[in-house]
C-alpha cells in the first residue's frame, strides 16, 4: 500500500520513512487526513474519499455500494446518554476516536459547532426533511425576558396573516394529507397560544408565520424545499452526528465548556465531557 502511494523511486526506503512521506502526500491531497508521529505506520483517512474516487471511476459501482449498505440494518447500542447527547462509538487505540449523536439543538448552535473543522459532521437536512417535523429551540434568556407587549392587535394581526396564508395552502393541489397536517399544526398553535404579551410568545408567533410562508412557498408556489427554507429561523431544531479523534474532541470540549461559550454549545460540550469521563477517558 505504501509503495503504491509514494511511487517506484522511493519504494526501497525503510517502512517508517515511507509512512512519513505517505502521510505528507495524503495530507496534501486528502480532506481531514490524520497522522501522529507517535504511530509512524498508521495513517487516518476519511472513507468519503474512497466513495468520491469510486464515483469518478465507476458511477455504477458507486451506487451499487450504497444499495448493499441499504440492505443492512445495523443497530447501534449507545455507550451513554446525557442531555440529548449520545456517545455511540469510542475507540481508544492509537489516537482514539469518538462518535456522538446530538439531538434537539438549533441550527444556530450547529453553525458554531462546524467551525471546529478538524471534526467530522453529518447533519439533518432541511433540503429533504419536511419542516413541520421540526421544532423551535427557545433560548432560556428569552423565557426570562421581562418586556411586555400590551397591544392586543399584535396577536390579531399575526393570526390574521397566518390564517390568510393557510387559506392559500388549502387551495393548492398538494396532497390532502399534507394540507390537513398544516391545518392541524396552525389550528393547534393558535388554540394553545391564548396571548401574545411577552417576548417568548412573540418568538413563537414569528416562527409560525415563517413556517406558514414556507408551506405556501412549497405547496402553493411549487418552490423547492431547499429554496423555501431560506425563510426559516436559525432557531429551528436539528440533529447532528459529530466524530473525530480524541485529541480534537478534547480540544472542542476545552474551548466550548468555557463559561464565555454560548449556552447551547456549552451544554453539549459538558455532556460530551461527562460521557467520555464515564468511559474512563480523561478530558
Amino acid at each position: 500500500m505504501l509503495d503504491k502511494i509514494i511511487g517506484e523511486e522511493l519504494k526501497n526506503l525503510p517502512k517508517q520513512q515511507k509512512a512519513q512521506i505517505s502521510a505528507i502526500k495524503i495530507g496534501a491531497t486528502r480532506f481531514k487526513s490524520h497522522y501522529n508521529p507517535k504511530y509512524p505506520t498508521v495513517i487516518g483517512i476519511s472513507l468519503r474519499h474512497y466513495l468520491e474516487e469510486l464515483l469518478e471511476e465507476n458511477e455504477e459501482e458507486y451506487f451499487k455500494s450504497f444499495e448493499k449498505i441499504a440492505n443492512y440494518d445495523i443497530p447501534v447500542e449507545p455507550l451513554g446518554y446525557k442531555d440529548d447527547v449520545w456517545l455511540i462509538g469510542l475507540k481508544n487505540e492509537y489516537d482514539g476516536y469518538a462518535v456522538f449523536y446530538i439531538d434537539n439543538v438549533s441550527r444556530t448552535m450547529t453553525h458554531q459547532l462546524v467551525r471546529h473543522t478538524t471534526l467530522n459532521f453529518s447533519q439533518r437536512s432541511q433540503r429533504y426533511v419536511k419542516e413541520d417535523e421540526n421544532l423551535f429551540i427557545m433560548p432560556p434568556s428569552i423565557n426570562k425576558a421581562i418586556c411586555r407587549l400590551e397591544n392586543k392587535k399584535i396577536k390579531e394581526n399575526f393570526v390574521s396573516i397566518i390564517k390568510k396564508f393557510l387559506s392559500y395552502v388549502r387551495k393548492s393541489d398538494a396532497k390532502e394529507a399534507l394540507i390537513k397536517k398544516v391545518e392541524k399544526r396552525v389550528n393547534d398553535f393558535i388554540n394553545e397560544e391564548e396571548n401574545l404579551n411577552n417576548l417568548e410568545q412573540l418568538f413563537k408567533f414569528t416562527d409560525q408565520l415563517c413556517e406558514i410562508v414556507y408551506d405556501y412557498a412549497v405547496y402553493s408556489c411549487k418552490v423547492k424545499r431547499e429554496d423555501a427554507r431560506f425563510i426559516l429561523p436559525h432557531g429551528r431544531k436539528t440533529t447532528i452526528v459529530v466524530s473525530g479523534t480524541l485529541n480534537w474532541i478534547k480540544d472542542f470540549i476545552l474551548k466550548r465548556t468555557d463559561p464565555h461559550a454560548q449556552w447551547e454549545i456549552q451544554k453539549v460540550a459538558n455532556a460530551m465531557k461527562y460521557l467520555l469521563e464515564q468511559q474512563g477517558v480523561k478530558v
